[in-house]
């Protein structure tokens, strides 16, 4: 099978502009949001209860934490408190959870899975991997990314894989060209999906694309991954829900 699916983190302002142009492209999406972010501006309650009738919410800690430097008590707080005020606002049980800073311990996964979460999205990139439908293990079950919409340097991808000693990535991406450039990886990987299954995870920050006025580039890859033949469009939590 082959899946695409966006995710977006920090519940930013500029979200708002970001779901118009998802709903542009008929593409689904997550956005992990947090109540508080001492770095950027975050939506009103009521906003993000506006973007939940078309998009997935899923949670983001409480105030954009840092699992790892949190006690466990802290962290379990930041998580509980998390789920509870998303379940207040969007009506309904979020399902979804990514850590800050793609953060966090074996205590906090264990937490995160506790509180209710089903799907826990890392940082991690140039993944088209899905997590079996039951995971022996809670490391086993997370859901990476491919892409961010971000342009790295090609150094930087290499470094990525090799401090997350990712090297099944890594040979992936080797058939790239070892590309730093977006749309060569966004085509590189769309085509090995084709060839093997497996899902294309486009994922990133609306303030980062503010920041650098990159909402052209982003339109273009919504452009190239919209409406593909034989892929199927799914929101995190869906992939939660798949079994092989």
């Amino acid at each position: 099978m082959q899946y695409i699916t966006t995710s977006w983190d920090d519940g930013h302002p500029a979200d708002g502009r970001l779901s118009e142009l998802l709903a542009k492209y008929d593409l689904k999406a997550t956005f992990y949001i947090p109540r508080s972010n001492p770095e950027h501006a975050v939506m009103e309650e009521n906003e993000i209860y506006t973007l939940s009738r078309d998009f997935e919410i899923g949670g983001h800690t409480l105030h954009h934490a840092n699992l790892k430097k949190l006690n466990r008590e802290d962290a379990m707080a930041e998580i509980k408190g998390c789920h509870r005020w998303l379940s207040d606002i969007v009506q309904e049980e979020p399902l979804s959870f990514c850590p800050p800073f793609g953060a966090f311990g074996d205590d906090s996964l264990a937490a995160i899975y506790q509180t209710g979460f089903r799907t826990i999205r890392t940082t991690d990139l140039l993944s088209t991997h899905l997590p079996p439908g039951r995971p022996e293990t809670p490391r086993e079950g997370l859901l990476h990314t491919t892409l961010q919409a971000f342009p790295h340097s090609a150094f930087t991808y290499f470094k990525h894989l090799v401090l997350r000693r990712r090297f099944g990535s890594l040979n992936c991406w080797r058939h790239s060209g070892y590309s730093g450039d977006l749309f060569r990886l966004l085509e590189h990987y769309l085509h090995h999906i084709e060839e093997n299954g497996g899902c294309f995870h486009l994922w990133g920050h609306s303030w980062e694309i503010e920041e650098n006025d990159h909402w052209a580039i982003l339109e273009e890859v919504f452009r190239r991954i919209s409406r593909l033949p034989g892929f199927t469009y799914v929101e995190n939590r869906e992939l939660a829900e798949i079994t092989f």
